[in-house]
Order: C-alpha cells, then structure tokens, then sequence
C-alpha cells in the first residue's frame, strides 16, 4: 500500500479514494484494500467474519472521515483517530493475519495453511536480489 496511490491507512469514510472502507452510498461499502491476486472467497469470509464479531461485541469503529484526504492528514492527526499504518509488505500482513484472532477463526483450519504457504512465499521472496537493490548497490563496486 502507497499513499497516494492506494489507502494505506485503516480508516472509513464517504465516497473518496483515499479512505480504505469507502461508502459510496447509503448500506453500501467498498474495500479497497485488496489485489487482484487475493482469494475472494478468503476475502468475504474475513470480511464476514469481522463484520460479526463488530455486531456481537458492539465494536465502535469511530468517527468516519467526511470530506477529507487521508493521505494528506499529518501523521499526529491520523494517530488520533486511530488511523493505523497497514502492512507495507507480505511479511508484515501475514504476522498482523496470524494476530488476529477473529480472521483466523473466520478462516478456520485454512488459516493456519495459509499462513505457512505465504511465510514460505516471503522466504522465497527474500533470497532474490531486486532490480531495485542491483541499481542502488552495485554503482559503488
């Protein structure tokens, strides 16, 4: 997630881009946080999942963010309001998934597999040197 790209930042709101949960319109939603490449069928049973848990527990999810850019609040601000970072990278997002105690149960037994199927995709991830990591490196040998 890049700010100003994509959100990068948990946080709700009206019909605005920068807001991860965007509602758009009255008893609709849109997540905008997940790839083309993510299972969705995983994706609803998270989202079904979180959605009950906040029904039965009564979880308050603050104030929305009403005709404002995210991307543009300064950090102190989003802090405030409990605007938390998202994982920045495969690793970060499976430790927060393995965290949370209301996905992985969500998931059931297929929490714990894909958890393992992407600590190993980061290892493989991690043993390759990037294009990235070559220009930036490689001009000082």
């Amino acid at each position: 997630m890049v700010p100003g790209c994509s959100p990068a930042y948990a946080s709700y709101g009206d019909n605005n881009r920068t807001q991860l949960f965007r509602c758009p319109a009255p008893n609709r939603f849109e997540d905008r946080s997940p790839s083309a490449m993510v299972n969705p069928y995983l994706l609803m049973a998270a989202h079904i999942a979180a959605g009950l848990d906040g029904i039965k527990n009564r979880i308050d999810p603050g104030d929305a963010v009403i005709g404002e850019n995210v991307w543009n609040l300064p950090y102190d601000q989003r802090r405030k309001r409990g605007m938390i970072l998202l994982p920045q990278n495969l690793m970060d997002a499976v430790t927060a998934l393995e965290a949370d105690e209301v996905v992985c149960s969500g998931l059931g037994p297929i929490a714990e597999e894909f958890i393992r199927l992407k600590r190993a995709e980061w290892s493989e991830f991690m043993r390759h040197v990037t294009p990235w990591e070559v220009k930036r490196y490689l001009t000082f040998i």
